[in-house]
């Protein structure tokens, strides 16, 4: 157990005593290179074209220091050492460079409103009260300015939820953007050049947050145990983010920088026995990149159920774009697609993987600086074969069975589990009991003797030993008898996050699944689960396959009931030695609706011929569909056929038949018998033939074509016939 309110209470570590307060900064970075960027405290100017020195130093409060409070300076981006410039009245749980050169930050105080407003010189330590009355729900956890629109932000948790806020530093007050969401125990905040909010989350992820409305999106893991005393700010020169994070493994505080595009993060530089809150970077963003940021996505933000093969992405390049960079992957896990000339659309790689969260973002550029637009996100359909899904949104399709734990299973606002997104279930050990409890869903009517798959994404907060077992079941008698589908059985620490699948065979339908808890559940902290899903495969169902022939054409037709990640139909033909490919027919993917598809295999010889299909699905495996015959009888004898439309304008086909391979001319004449133009002169083979003739350059009138062939056994075939061209 390393992040519970009980692991405070116990004392399991000082870092961990400290507070459930979370603290946090930020600062700016400029996605544009050096000649946008300055010294923040103002002893040079740099202009266009000039070379620009990294940031000088970073700051912060070491809240592990002895004597108390000490207020650090560090050469950056080397990250150490640290030295102390004073010792001031209290640690900041945020901070962040602000106007005039000075940092403004909010000490810990009780961890409770009202909070204090500092500012703080830099150069020498000072701190300055400015107001003693800062209110806020929770503790104050992070503070951030963005320069261009001289605003500073400030966020807040109460453990189960937090929240962003904007504070004048002038007096203290504050007022209230939102809740943000997919964070119960925000521990840091930073802003960028573009005023975009990055935050940390205690439950070890990075999200990014919208300025005007605190909605927070999980970006990706950080890779490490976080601590509740975390910090973060952007580097203004490079554009890159950095924690002062304390490592809950390595059991130190440590400077690591920020992989904004997957969440991961990279050690720098470690400050044994320290822990650094309320960081602030020196560095300003200076005037803002004349780029303008990517607008319009399609699929647009947020959207759902989109087909798992997409098609197209589209978007608007903002003002001033002479370049673009792409990114695209499942969420948390981007990975850059396109970087070249201005682009507005770029094809979605299909198909995509069911019910899963997709991320992409467009980097507009010019030659000097970058403005990244937002992630935008969508969420790809379920599985057409998908019986039951659960995001725990809420509990409405469970119920809690007694008579322990009724109380433990609630919703939480987090995603520890690392769920598509929060909210997530969460069993507590508290109020404590010994013994089993359950929650059951509903019922779910599903195929019976078929092998159903079980999916769900979890994470054991451990405790103490003996810790229980823990898992999900099935009950065909609502409860009165359960299955285990899979378990855990007295862990010895933390487990997890991981995805769960488990296969079984429902022998009823109805039936019902219910997760459980069996032991002694003070021994654990909390379990979490997200995202259970129950499906089943979906066949490529053949429901029909006939041929038929018609001259030398053989007309294939074929039917399905269900189709699962069907690429398409490899039509293959046979005249009695192996079967060659003639073409391919591409599928549906996955459907539950009925599919019809019909191919004409033109110009067969007569003959006897075997067809099958070969279903191929998108990750190369096959299977062949049983054999069908059929007769080529073949055309016996020369004709030609009436042009098709007849009047036309500008366009007509000529069909003619030959009865074997033919040397053969097509000609057009007008009404005087004079040639007007050779349409086709040359060998083809027996069967039936189209041609198609344009007359574009004709007047209307009255037209004859003539088909002249001479077969390879010596005998000839002439015939002329009437078209009309209507203009």
């Amino acid at each position: 157990m390393t992040k519970t309110i009980r692991s405070l209470l116990m004392g399991l570590a000082f870092i961990v005593s400290l507070s459930l307060s979370v603290f946090a900064q930020s600062s700016e970075h400029s996605f544009g290179l050096a000649p946008y960027v300055q010294n923040l405290k103002g002893e040079t100017s740099y202009g266009e074209g000039a070379k620009l020195p990294e940031s000088l130093y970073g700051y912060g409060t070491d809240a592990l220091s002895s004597p108390a409070n000490a207020f650090v300076q560090f050469p950056f981006p080397a990250g150490s050492p640290l030295t102390t410039l004073s010792n001031g009245p209290d640690w900041l749980s945020g901070a962040d460079f602000g106007p005039g050169g000075q940092i403004y930050g909010c000490g810990y105080g009780t961890g409770a409103a009202p909070f204090t407003l500092y500012s703080v010189n830099p150069s020498t330590g000072a701190f300055s009260v400015i107001s003693n009355s800062v209110n806020v729900t929770g503790t104050v956890t992070g503070m951030g300015y963005h320069e261009a629109s001289n605003t500073m932000y400030l966020a807040s948790t109460t453990g189960s939820a937090s929240y962003l806020y904007t504070i004048n530093v002038n007096n203290g007050t504050t007022s209230l953007i939102g809740t943000v969401t997919n964070s119960s125990l925000l521990i840091a905040i930073a802003v960028n050049c573009q005023g975009q909010i990055y935050g940390v989350d205690l439950s070890d992820v990075l999200l990014s947050i919208d300025p005007n409305t605190g909605a927070g999106t999980v970006i990706g893991n950080i890779g490490f145990d976080a601590n509740y005393a975390q910090d973060a700010d952007f580097d203004a020169t490079t554009g890159v983010m950095y924690l002062a994070a304390y490592n809950n493994t390595a059991s130190q505080g440590q400077f690591r920088s920020v992989d904004l595009n997957t969440g991961n993060t990279t050690l720098v530089a470690a400050w044994p026995g320290s822990e650094i809150t309320g960081m602030a970077l020196d560095g300003t963003c200076g005037p803002p990149c004349p780029v303008g940021q990517p607008s319009n996505p399609n699929p647009p933000s947020g959207s759902i159920n989109v087909p798992i093969n997409p098609g197209n992405a589209t978007w608007t390049n903002g003002a001033g774009t002479t370049a673009v960079e792409v990114w695209f992957g499942p969420f948390g896990n981007l990975v850059q697609v396109y970087n070249g000339s201005p682009i507005t659309s770029i094809a979605i790689p299909g198909p995509l993987n069911y019910n899963t969260n997709y991320g992409w973002k467009v980097v507009c550029k010019n030659d000097t600086c970058s403005v990244s637009g937002p992630t935008w996100t969508f969420r790809t359909e379920l599985n057409p074969g998908t019986l039951f899904s659960e995001p725990f949104n809420d509990l409405s399709n469970w119920t809690p069975v007694g008579p322990l734990g009724l109380t433990n299973w609630s919703t939480q606002n987090s995603n520890n589990a690392t769920g598509q997104s929060a909210p997530e279930l969460r069993f507590s050990w508290t109020p404590s009991f010994n013994g089993a409890s359950y929650l059951k869903s509903v019922a779910i009517t599903g195929p019976t003797n078929q092998l159903l798959t079980l999916t769900l994404k979890h994470y054991l907060d451990w405790y103490a030993n003996p810790s229980g077992s823990m898992g999900i079941a099935v009950t065909y008698d609502d409860g009165a008898t359960y299955t285990p589908l899979w378990q855990l059985t007295d862990p010895t620490g933390n487990v997890g996050p991981e995805q769960i699948s488990a296969n079984f065979t429902a022998t009823s339908s109805p039936f019902k699944l219910a997760l459980f808890y069996n032991g002694n559940s003070f021994n654990i902290d909390y379990w979490y689960v997200d995202d259970i899903e129950l499906t089943y495969v979906i066949p490529v169902e053949l429901t029909s396959f006939v041929a038929t022939s018609n001259g030398n054409n053989v007309e294939l037709n074929w039917a399905t009931a269900t189709e699962t990640n069907n690429q398409g139909f490899e039509i293959q033909r046979s005249n009695g030695g192996e079967f060659v490919k003639v073409d391919f027919v591409a599928g549906n993917g996955t459907t539950t609706q009925p599919q019809s598809y019909r191919f004409v295999d033109k110009n067969v010889p007569a003959g006897k011929y075997t067809y099958r299909l070969k279903q191929v699905d998108y990750n190369g495996q096959f299977e062949y569909s049983p054999s069908v015959e059929v007769d080529v009888i073949g055309v016996t004898e020369y004709s030609l056929h009436q042009n098709y439309p007849n009047p036309f304008n500008p366009s007509t086909a000529i069909s003619f038949d030959l009865a074997t391979e033919s040397k053969v001319t097509l000609r057009i004449f007008d009404i005087l018998g004079q040639e007007v133009v050779t349409v086709f002169s040359g060998n083809l083979s027996a069967g039936n033939h189209k041609i198609d003739f344009n007359a574009n350059g004709l007047n209307s009138g009255v037209y004859f074509y003539q088909i002249d062939a001479t077969g390879i056994d010596g005998k000839t075939f002439s015939a002329t016939k009437k078209m009309i061209l209507n203009k």
